[in-house]
């Protein structure tokens, strides 16, 4: 399921959940044809946050107009540096990183489709030095940078129920150190048309490969392998994250801890945000 933030629209961000990425911004662009997604982030997680989303920022909620009961709508009229990190936040409380994929294909309608994924780590956690910058560049474009860190590729397939199954994946991921990492992080900052290929091998920086099985957990629910695969990694990434010192320090114990004031759902649920400085101010014009 993919998590998502629009770009604004005249009364704020749109906030929601997706099985579909692509097929949703299409729905989107029939209605406001500049419109795109600010972040879209594929996790397992997307269903809690969303529910987090709006508890945590309920007093900023705009009321349906059109619902007889003025219900609140998923559209924020908050700043989007704020909504992201929340996001990261939660991400962060599941002990996983934000990882972006180049191929939504494989996470919706067409997941037993054969496909090749290239994963690269949010630019949230590049070393800009005005902070500021890795909010408006979370996602990435042709303008803006991306580092891989792995791809997933299929290596076995078979014909099922008329639809092409997955039955195997394998994830390949480049093994970054701190010292690795720093370098070929800031040698994006300066320059992204970098041969990245060229810094690893001059780095030496280990590959490895691991392998996925699909598997069913009730009959209409199949893990594949390329779910698996990322959420392996973006467990991976969270602990470098830690051991690097890019994000602030996470007690382990206390995000598995299942109650008490600092559990888990506790602080996905807890009161709403004040948000004194974080309201969005809307242009009148």
């Amino acid at each position: 399921m993919f998590f998502y933030i629009t770009s604004q629209l005249p009364n704020g961000y749109k906030v929601g959940i997706a099985s579909d990425i692509d097929q949703r911004l299409q729905q989107y662009s029939t209605l406001v044809p500049n419109i795109k997604f600010i972040l879209s982030v594929q996790t397992g997680s997307a269903e809690e946050i969303e529910k987090s989303f709006k508890q945590r920022f309920y007093n900023h909620r705009v009321v349906n107009k059109n619902s007889s009961q003025n219900t609140k709508s998923e559209i924020y009229q908050v700043k989007l540096k704020y909504l992201i990190m929340h996001f990261i936040n939660c991400m962060h409380m599941k002990q996983r990183a934000t990882i972006l994929t180049d191929n939504n294909l494989a996470f919706s309608k067409n997941v037993y489709l054969e496909n090749n994924i290239n994963l690269h780590l949010s630019n949230y956690y590049l070393p800009y030095k005005n902070k500021e910058e890795k909010f408006k560049k979370f996602n990435h474009s042709k303008i803006f940078p991306k580092l891989k860190i792995g791809e997933i590729n299929s290596i076995e397939a078979g014909i099922s129920e008329r639809k092409t199954q997955i039955f195997n994946g394998r994830l390949t991921y480049y093994d970054f150190d701190f010292s690795s990492w720093k370098e070929i992080s800031n040698s994006y900052l300066k320059n992204d048309l970098i041969n990245q290929t060229d810094i690893l091998k001059k780095l030496k920086v280990k590959k490895i490969n691991k392998e996925f099985k699909e598997f069913n957990i009730f009959k209409n629910l199949t893990i594949s392998p390329y779910d698996q695969a990322l959420s392996f990694l973006s467990d991976i990434w969270f602990k470098k994250l830690l051991e690097f010192k890019l994000i602030r320090s996470y007690s382990i114990k206390k995000l598995e801890e299942s109650s008490g004031w600092s559990s888990q759902r506790l602080r996905f649920m807890t009161y709403p945000y004040p948000l004194k400085n974080s309201k969005l101010i809307l242009n009148q014009g």
